[in-house]
């Protein structure tokens, strides 16, 4: 990974009894740990994100929401990221 990169990953959730009930996960990220104020940043297949940042100093929240076959689940916890101007 590069300086103003993070690589995000996650286990499925533990209310799932199979890994085919997930069929995707969405990324959000935010400047606060309020999922209200999250951007969607893409969706993936698999269990992990790398999200490079462009820009000045700060603090990023990233929320990952699984998809399944009846649509979004719970959203996880939040994940904050710190990165640095180089």
């Amino acid at each position: 990974l590069n300086r103003n990169q993070v690589k995000l990953a996650w286990e499925r959730p533990l209310a799932v009894t199979s890994p085919n009930n997930v069929k995707s996960s969405d990324v959000y990220s935010s400047t606060t740990t309020n999922f209200a104020d999250a951007v969607h940043l893409g969706t993936t297949s698999k269990n992990e994100w790398i999200y490079t940042h462009v820009g000045v100093s700060s603090t990023l929240t990233f929320f990952i929401v699984a998809i399944g076959a009846s649509g979004e689940g719970a959203v996880s916890d939040p994940i904050v990221a710190t990165f640095f101007a180089s």
